[in-house]
């Protein structure tokens, strides 16, 4: 394909300079415009060479996609673990999470995400977006509430993000790539419902 647009590119400009050296005394006399026909050839062998470029930039673009968003892992592929009957599997499509749970309380609803991640970004930057999304202004700092540890000693960072409409509980496990849980509702989140997601993330295994 890249043939094609390199010869179409050099036809247009072959004859982009035959026609400006034989109408311009070769550089040393006044210009002469095209004639229409002229102009309709130079924009005819352009539109070709547009038109290629185009349809290649598309073909990569195509490519590009299926190769980074078509593959996704399963949960089973890097945790076990077995909620109890509270957390309730919800197949809604969530974002990028992989696996969506809902915790329903007498006072409110809470929806347990799982995340996978690369290590492409910090982790400050990937929770100062959950941060903004609570309302809260950016951090440079993150401060661990509590260490849990997992039924095969693997250790999961808890860390809060408390907004005025929002609260968030964020257990982040670091290995090859971030596995998140992230819990979130409105408003405060209770000492009852972070006990529940505690008992959750110690009873899971990774792989």
């Amino acid at each position: 394909m890249r043939s094609f647009i390199y010869a179409g590119a050099l036809a247009s400009a072959l004859f982009a300079s035959f026609i400006f050296f034989n109408n311009s005394g070769a550089l040393a006399g006044p210009l002469v415009p095209l004639d229409k026909g002229e102009f309709k050839s130079a924009s005819f062998f352009a539109s070709i060479a547009s038109g290629w470029q185009k349809a290649e930039q598309s073909q990569m673009s195509s490519r590009h996609l299926k190769v980074t968003f078509t593959h996704q892992e399963k949960l089973s592929d890097f945790v076990k673990f077995s909620p109890a009957k509270e957390w309730q599997p919800v197949t809604i499509a969530n974002g990028v999470a992989i696996a969506n749970y809902q915790l329903i309380t007498e006072k409110q609803s809470y929806r347990l995400a799982i995340i996978r991640m690369k290590k492409g970004m910090p982790l400050e930057a990937i929770m100062n977006i959950w941060q903004q999304k609570a309302g809260l202004p950016a951090t440079d700092k993150f401060e661990v509430v509590k260490t849990i540890k997992c039924n095969n000693e693997h250790m999961l960072d808890l860390y809060q993000i408390r907004g005025e409409s929002q609260s968030i509980a964020l257990a982040v496990h670091t290995g090859e790539k971030y596995t998140f849980f992230r819990l979130s509702g409105k408003g405060l989140m209770d000492k009852l419902v972070l006990a529940k997601f505690t008992e959750l993330l110690s009873s899971a295994s990774f792989i």
